[in-house]
């Protein structure tokens, strides 16, 4: 079984070994549900390091599981031109992390010199690209990579699927919800952070049309909860929606 970490609830670097160094479950189980649930039942023994009572709620657990990659969407199309980049030998290791969003946001890990990625995002107003590489995918410092080359790829899943594979472990992160404690051990339940957003309300309304993924930064902007550690896209750039 690959590594899992916990963190502190509010923890913002990610790229550690956590509060108490690598967990020891016997079990570990991921369900997830298209379009709906995506959860994380553990079970981990009274061991004798103590690491069972660093389980609490809303503590995050680093989890490494099966994701599908998903088409990088930009301006309501699939994007179809991305380019291959090396981690410069010369970047620092401050410079070589990847976060969660654009700006600010958790530090998810530290790419080692000479790791080659996919720049699928190349915000002229930002000194981050977003990239997505074997174990990860987010933002790193512009400064950290030197080009390669470019690949035009065609507008099907095929083509997608060719330079960027359908399915690979990566690690994810899931809000612990749940911590019952038995005669042998601990049972812990997790949903995936995307949760954090449960019963989030937002001010957003709008009396006319406007185009779904201004609709959709509407709803996140003027989320009651902050909800900026999340992005959000739609290829339905076109399309109109009224509230």
């Amino acid at each position: 079984m690959s590594e899992i970490y916990i963190y502190d609830k509010n923890a913002d670097d990610l790229d550690n070994m956590g509060l108490v160094g690598a967990l020891m479950p016997t079990d570990c189980i991921h369900e997830e549900e298209a379009n709906g649930m995506s959860e994380i039942t553990l079970e981990h023994p009274y061991d004798e390091w103590g690491k069972w009572a660093a389980f609490e709620n809303e503590r995050i657990l680093s989890v490494p599981v099966p994701v599908r990659t998903c088409p990088e969407i930009e301006g309501g199309q699939i994007v179809t031109s991305v380019e291959k980049w090396t981690v410069k030998a010369t970047a620092s290791k401050k410079e070589r992390g990847v976060f969660t969003k654009q700006t600010n946001g958790r530090r998810k890990k530290t790419l080692k010199p000479g790791t080659v990625v996919t720049v699928v995002n190349k915000p002229a107003d930002s000194d981050r690209y977003k990239i997505k590489a074997a174990r990860v995918t987010g933002w790193i410092a512009s400064a950290a990579l030197e080009y390669d080359e470019t690949e035009i790829i065609a507008d099907d899943p095929g083509s997608i699927e060719a330079v960027q594979s359908p399915w690979s472990v990566k690690d994810q992160y899931f809000r612990i919800y749940s911590v019952t404690r038995s005669l042998d051990g601990v049972t812990v339940q997790a949903r995936h952070i995307m949760y954090d957003m449960l019963g989030n309300v937002t001010t957003y309304s709008n009396a006319g049309s406007v185009p779904a993924q201004d609709a959709l930064d509407g709803v996140i902007e003027g989320a009651y909860v902050d909800a900026s550690e999340f992005e959000v896209y739609t290829d339905s750039a076109d399309e109109r929606t009224g509230v």
